[in-house]
């Protein structure tokens, strides 16, 4: 890893090849350099939602593959809401994020 660790204690473990995935400084990395895992801190996908990657929620991802965030930012009506990011990792050069919305109850609530 070419940055030292933040915090010795793991994030997670990588879903590409099981090693521990520990904090850094410009985001969170695989312990194994040729694996490729890596969500960066300042990722296009979460700017966008105008939310911070954040240690919890790269664990939950980790850990869960999703992590349910509020006050997400939606830039077509302007206003927030609230919803599951899911981690969708391709085995690609970047891991990818996409929305998934909580289903509504039987009364319409959420």
């Amino acid at each position: 890893m070419g940055y030292p660790t933040i915090n010795d204690e793991p994030v997670g473990v990588c879903p590409r090849c099981g090693k521990d995935v520990y904090e850094q400084k410009p985001g969170f990395f695989c312990a194994d350099s040729v694996c490729g895992f890596a969500v960066w801190k300042k990722n296009k996908f979460f700017e966008f939602k105008r939310k911070e990657v954040t240690r919890e929620s790269v664990a939950a991802l980790l850990k869960d593959g999703r992590v349910f965030i509020t006050g997400l930012y939606s830039d077509r009506t302007k206003k927030t809401y609230d919803a599951y990011i899911v981690m969708d990792d391709t085995d690609g050069k970047f891991v990818h994020f996409k929305i998934e919305f909580p289903p509504k109850d039987d009364t319409g609530n959420d």
